[in-house]
């Protein structure tokens, strides 16, 4: 999954040797682009299954369609 590789990018710059004006840069890029990810994924979530247990708590009562 894209999030974990993102994830092993950011630890492999925090365990570096290299001053950290080389890989902080890096590692908040990456942790950026892991909450993006994240962040889209929750809103494909979202449209796939908008509302997916409303239904359940007042048996069918709700009108979900729209």
């Amino acid at each position: 999954m894209i999030i974990n590789e993102y994830q092993a990018h950011i630890d492999t710059y925090i365990k570096s040797p290299r001053p950290g004006y080389e890989v902080g840069p890096l590692a908040i890029y990456y942790r950026y682009l892991k909450r993006m990810v994240a962040n889209l994924r929750g809103v494909v979530g979202i449209a796939i299954d908008p509302l997916p247990h409303i239904e359940h708590l007042d048996q069918g009562e709700t009108d979900t369609d729209d």
